[in-house]
């Protein structure tokens, strides 16, 4: 099988973990399948760049030994064209997709790069499956973009989702019931696994009596880490021993161990 991925919830160089899930993923499909990632990337003008989340230019060639991705990018501005993003992202994904003449697209993160794959599927007569992975149906910003991930959940040949809350909520906005599927995230043992929780927790530097709350991802306002810092400096006050251990990319880190620089690490 030929299996266009169609997404850009995929490492970059200036983001290595970012749609670190979709990349472990792919990388365990079956010797049988023949996977091509096109990685659309919107490119802002330098005189207008958003604001609601970083911004910044990748290597288009970027490259991995186990795994085949095209990066490119198209043209976009915040807020302006946001009607338009999936029109314009399905116009530079046409040709590339055509030419490795796949038997089905797969995509994460509906908006706007799912929405443009079911367009071109639809056009290519070729099905096409949806992933969501959590923001792009439990935080749509805006009515445009909500109206772009009904329709395409309502077209999607089928629609996954990594826990039953997120595919309920999938549902919810138009996707079929019968063509939605839970599949949880599997995890690498060979990586995460249990070791040494003194020698873990002397390594950085918190005292073995500690009462360790850890937070992994993207450390930003849309995960519910200051809500979470809050939570923990609020706690603090009769709970001394209680720390919060942030692990992940974000600017929102400095700020946070700023804010409260005894109980976060």
């Amino acid at each position: 099988m030929r299996i266009a991925v169609v997404t850009s919830y995929f490492p970059t160089n200036v983001q290595p973990y970012r749609g670190h899930s979709a990349y472990q993923l792919l990388r365990q499909m079956p010797d049988g399948a023949d996977i091509r990632v096109f990685c659309p990337l919107t490119r802002y003008p330098r005189w207008l760049l958003p604001r609601n989340f970083p911004y910044a230019r990748v290597n288009l060639k970027h490259q991995f030994e186990d795994l085949d991705a095209e990066y490119f990018e198209y043209p976009a501005l915040p807020v302006v064209s946001r009607s338009f993003n999936p029109s314009i992202c399905e116009r530079y994904l046409h040709a590339r997709v055509r030419a490795f003449e796949p038997d089905l697209i797969l995509n994460y993160f509906v908006y706007p790069e799912g929405c443009a794959a079911v367009s071109l599927g639809e056009r290519l007569g070729i099905p096409v499956v949806l992933g969501v992975i959590g923001s792009d149906v439990n935080r749509i910003p805006d009515r445009v973009t909500e109206w772009h991930t009904r329709r395409a959940l309502r077209r999607a040949a089928g629609v996954i989702a990594v826990s039953d809350q997120t595919r309920r909520r999938a549902v919810a906005l138009g996707g079929s019931a019968e063509k939605a599927k839970t599949i949880v995230n599997g995890c690498d043992l060979d990586i995460f696994r249990p070791l040494n929780q003194r020698v873990a927790r002397q390594q950085i530097s918190v005292s073995g009596d500690a009462e360790l709350v850890v937070f992994v991802g993207w450390i930003s306002p849309t995960k519910g880490v200051l809500e979470l810092a809050d939570a923990i400096a609020h706690l603090n006050q009769k709970r001394r021993n209680l720390m919060l251990a942030l692990i992940g990319e974000g600017a929102l880190a400095a700020e946070i161990k700023a804010r409260d620089r005894k109980s976060v690490v």
